[in-house]
């Protein structure tokens, strides 16, 4: 999970929202039944999410996309 914020400078912390929906999502698939773990050094997929003031967008970017298009990465 990784949060790009353009704007919204003291409304929105990045790094908050991202744990908070790391741990939103692993509870999600742990209800569910299934089983999930985040590895930041060999993701096989990640959340990428950007905000524009108001506006947001979000992206799955899975190793096989970022393996082919070397230039696809997260900061």
């Amino acid at each position: 999970m990784r949060l790009e914020r353009r704007g919204l400078k003291g409304r929105i912390i990045s790094l908050e929202i991202e744990r908070a929906l790391d741990a939103f999502l692993l509870d999600l698939i742990q209800t569910g039944g299934g089983t999930a773990q985040i590895d930041f050094a060999e993701p096989d997929t990640i959340i990428a999410i950007e905000t524009f003031g108001e506006r947001g967008g979000i992206g799955l970017l899975t190793r096989p996309l970022r393996e082919r298009y070397p230039f696809v990465h997260v900061p």
